[in-house]
Parts: structure tokens; C-alpha cells; sequence
């Protein structure tokens, strides 16, 4: 085999290998082992509400990446906002394997996927970095026309590498 083609093969090997997607989690104690939060809203008004209340940031000893997701209720229509803070004192670099910074995913009342944000989109396949400083948010917004009323659950995701960030509301569209 050729040298040279096997001298190449390993060096792309080698950057692909360290530019890998790298997960890490916080500890009750707030050691970062891998970052990623996993969060519960609940909803204010009577056209939408949730049933279950949980928070859970992304958190490091000095960083603090705070999710709020909110699911209105417009006519026939379901309106999304999520919005991901910083709080904490410094920037926070986030990070993004592809074009997605986001997606809304609605989910019925036995768990199947009825709509999905994403589906049909392409995106690019270029790595980017967003520099969140002091109090600055990624914000997101996007309608779906729900063919049929019911019981669904929203999710919204950060699709960051580094910090990923889901929020989950109950809503019922009558």
C-alpha cells in the first residue's frame, strides 16, 4: 500500500478522533464529569399548563446555562419560545456539530412523535461556536398547526455538543 495514502488516513484519523463530540456530566456535588441538563417546565396562563415541575440547569463551578421554554396557544395554532441564558459571570462558549442550534419536537399522550421541527430541514455539516457572555440567550421561535386537538407533550432542545439542554411541557390543544 502506499505509504503516503496511509500517512494520510491516520492523520485524518487523528483529527476526526480529537474533534469528536465530548459529553460531560455535573454531580450533586457540581463536579463536571459530563454537562448536560434535562428540565421539566411548568406553564403560567389557562391555555396551557403543565403537570409536572421539575428544574434542572447546566451547571460547572463557574458556569450557569438556564433554559426557559414556553408553549402558547394562538387560535388553531401552538406557539414554541425557548430561550437558554448564560447567569453565570463569564462567557460560556457553546458549541454545534451541524447548522441545528435547536428543535421542537411534539410528542401525544402514548409518546408518539406527531411533529418534529427539524423534518425536511437541511442543515449545513459545518461545526460553529456561539460565545454567550454575561446574560446574553440563545433564543429560538417557531408554529405548528396541530391537525387535530389533544393531550401533547413539547420538547425543546439545544442542540449544542457541549451543552445540551432539553425542557419538556404538558399542553392540551381543545
Amino acid at each position: 500500500m502506499n505509504p503516503r495514502l496511509v500517512l494520510s488516513l491516520v492523520f485524518v484519523g487523528t483529527v476526526a478522533y480529537a474533534c469528536r463530540p465530548q459529553s460531560r456530566t455535573v454531580t450533586s456535588d457540581g463536579d463536571v464529569v459530563r454537562q448536560q441538563g434535562l428540565a421539566l417546565a411548568s406553564m403560567g396562563g389557562s391555555a396551557a399548563r403543565s403537570t409536572k415541575t421539575v428544574e434542572k440547569t447546566v451547571k460547572s463551578k463557574s458556569t450557569t446555562l438556564v433554559p426557559t421554554f414556553d408553549v402558547m396557544l394562538e387560535g388553531g395554532d401552538v406557539r414554541f419560545n425557548l430561550s437558554v441564558a448564560n447567569t453565570s459571570p463569564k462567557n460560556v462558549e457553546v458549541n454545534f456539530a451541524s447548522g441545528q442550534s435547536y428543535d421542537f419536537v411534539v410528542v401525544d399522550s402514548v409518546g408518539r412523535e406527531v411533529w418534529r421541527w427539524s423534518t425536511d430541514r437541511i442543515f449545513t455539516q459545518s461545526v460553529r461556536n456561539k460565545l454567550l457572555g454575561k446574560g446574553e440567550a440563545i433564543e429560538a421561535s417557531e408554529k405548528w398547526s396541530p391537525a387535530k386537538p389533544g393531550k401533547f407533550t413539547a420538547i425543546a432542545q439545544l442542540t449544542s455538543s457541549n451543552y445540551p439542554v432539553e425542557k419538556k411541557v404538558v399542553f392540551e390543544r381543545k
